[in-house]
């Protein structure tokens, strides 16, 4: 028996899911275009610990959400980086849960999420407005 991860806490956050993985718009983003991806299964806290039906799954939302920036002309897609810490806050893993942070790049950017992972100061720390609005454009985009 599975645990299910506490969605209560972040439904207004979902973008897309399916059976096993969430799409979510981080409450603390670093980046215009930083999402993550995270398995339902809480009791799955590093990397190695999904089934290899979990990792069929995020690879489809993944792939969902990247043909989608992909084929939208108004974005300029140019890539996406993918990232995930496993292990102790040494590790760099703050939250006891798996989850896979994902950048979808663009031509037009103006910094590179490296930048702003060396840098927390220059993180994008958006407001509720400004988090809402770019909620609003990635529901579009990825709802097309």
């Amino acid at each position: 028996m599975t645990e299910a991860f506490p969605l209560h806490s972040m439904d207004e956050q979902i973008l897309i899911q399916n059976d096993l993985f969430v799409l979510v718009l981080p409450r603390e983003m670093i980046y215009q275009h930083h999402l993550l991806l995270i398995p339902l299964r809480q009791s799955a806290h590093t990397f190695l610990d999904l089934t290899e039906t979990e990792l069929a799954a995020m690879h489809k939302l993944l792939d969902i959400t990247i043909e989608k920036f992909a084929n939208d002309s108004s974005f300029e897609y140019s890539g996406y980086n993918l990232f995930c810490n496993n292990g102790s806050m040494h590790a760099g893993q703050h939250v006891n849960h798996f989850h896979m942070h994902v950048f979808v790049r663009s031509n037009v950017e103006g910094v590179s999420p490296y930048e702003l992972l060396r840098d927390s100061k220059a993180w994008v720390k958006l407001g509720s407005k400004k988090w809402n609005e770019n909620k609003i454009a990635l529901v579009g985009r990825l709802s097309s």
